[in-house]
């Protein structure tokens, strides 16, 4: 419809006014923009607030430790896995320490020592998930390795690096 406004260097001549592969273009900057400066004028909003939730937000942990172990007794099971290569062995430390653990990934403080703490993590397959089936229960963690459309795929990792 309007010769004059389409671009010579690109494949179909509009990917300058909208891109649907990247999701850019002046139209999408033009929303971006549009959308930034009513939130503005609107004043301090939820979006600017930290953000909760989460899949776990509001529920009550399906795990419950058997008894709260002492600090000596956690400090002795961290102990048993580093020098321990019994996978088994491995796994029921890591099941002991998961309250410790998440005490820990909490903590803003500790969270960047975890994998100091508890190098298994790096060396044993499937402890993570361990954690997750711990921490959301078996209904939910049937679902932590299901495969999502790959549309989800550029925010999680533009996500992952803020």
């Amino acid at each position: 419809l309007f010769p004059y406004l389409e671009d010579p260097y690109s494949q179909n001549g509009y990917e300058h006014y909208y891109d649907p592969e990247s999701g850019s273009g002046y139209i999408a900057w033009r929303l971006k923009t549009i959308q930034r400066k009513a939130a503005e004028e609107r004043g301090p909003a939820v979006s600017q607030s930290p953000k909760v939730g989460g899949p776990g937000h509001g529920c009550t942990r399906p795990f419950t430790a058997d008894r709260v172990l002492t600090d000596e007794e956690v400090e002795c099971a961290i102990a048993l896995l580093r020098h321990t290569a019994d996978e088994e062995t491995i796994r029921e430390k890591m099941k002991v320490t998961f309250e410790y653990r998440h005490a820990m990934v909490n903590d803003e403080n500790k969270s960047a020592e975890v994998f100091s703490v508890f190098p298994r993590f790096l060396d044993t397959p499937g402890l993570i998930e361990q954690d997750f089936r711990m921490m959301f229960g078996e209904q939910t963690a049937n679902k932590f390795l299901e495969r999502w459309p790959t549309t989800f795929k550029a925010g999680v990792i533009k996500e992952s690096h803020g």
